[in-house]
């Protein structure tokens, strides 16, 4: 998923909102997707790559081993809005074991954020130590 706008402030790549169901994405790649407010819009934009909606109640949505860079979430003032990676106003996100562009917590910038009610990003991918990086790794 590259390059997607949700211009109406939900969710850049993905704006998922079904009632007790459940969906699951394995190794994908979310990258410079966008949630923007147009101007003079009230609405406060969230979910750069994915927004879960408020309707969502009873569903279960789950991303792993997945990849997100570069997401943005962007006010009609031009501020950031929340999860610029996944942001969830309802239902429950397990988003683990996912690159969110860094190696620290989903939770703050610089990474690609996750925001919102009942969101697992717990435990993330990290970059392997220095030591560690090699074509071969022994068994």
């Amino acid at each position: 998923f590259e390059g997607n706008r949700a211009l109406n402030g939900t969710g850049g790549a993905i704006f998922h909102n079904t009632l007790n169901a459940t969906t699951s994405l394995s190794k994908a790649t979310f990258l410079a997707n966008s949630a923007e407010a147009p101007t003079g819009s009230p609405v406060t934009p969230s979910g750069g790559a994915i927004q879960v909606g408020a309707g969502t109640t009873g569903n279960l949505l789950t991303v792993s081993y997945s990849r997100f860079a570069e997401n943005t979430v962007t006010t009609a003032s031009g501020a950031s809005g929340s999860g610029s990676a996944v942001a969830s106003a309802g239902g429950t996100v397990t988003a683990e074991n996912n690159w969110w562009s860094c190696s620290t917590t989903p939770s703050a910038a610089p990474c690609n954020t996750a925001s919102g009610a009942a969101i697992d990003f717990d435990p993330w991918l990290r970059p392997l130590p220095p030591r560690c990086r090699s074509a071969t790794v022994p068994r």
